[in-house]
């Protein structure tokens, strides 16, 4: 379909749910099947607190969004937290973000509201996270992702 592709640095990075496989590199060659004037979203799900050690992901969304806006579509960057932690993200980083173009947007608790003594160590938390995405009913459609995902493009 000429989406995806060699071009990336590593050769085991992406996975289909069962096996290496190619990764998605053309963001340009897939933005351009959008229907015209489609509002979309790069989600980023972040958990804990992001580091620096989590900014060269969040600079990949940025490089992603520029090829989709140079093949003509609207894409807009969402760094989407629990409200917990987007009220003590440093300023700093903050700023880091908004550098890279992404708009914040605070969920009251990633876990469902009946999971109380759930280990915030398990997994399935970043999984409950992205499940918020569903109410981003202003954009029509969006890409989610968490903060393992490295998108080149």
């Amino acid at each position: 379909s000429g989406l995806f592709g060699t071009g990336q640095h590593c050769t085991e990075c992406c996975n289909d749910g069962e096996r290496w496989a190619p990764c998605l590199t053309k963001v340009d060659a897939c933005a351009r099947r959008a229907p015209p004037g489609a509002k979309l979203a790069l989600v980023l799900a972040q958990l804990t607190e992001p580091t620096d050690a989590d900014l060269p992901y969040a600079e990949g969304f940025k490089e992603a969004a520029a090829s989709a806006r140079a093949a003509g579509q609207e894409v807009s960057l969402v760094l989407l937290m629990e409200a917990a932690v987007a009220e003590h993200l440093p300023d700093d980083m903050a700023d880091r973000f908004t550098e890279l173009g992404f708009e914040v947007v605070a969920v009251p608790s990633a876990l469902p509201s009946k999971s109380s003594g759930v280990d915030r160590g398990w997994c399935g938390a970043q999984d409950f996270l992205k499940l918020h995405a569903v109410n981003l009913t202003q954009y029509d459609a969006v890409g989610v992702f968490d903060q393992a995902a490295e998108l080149q493009g």
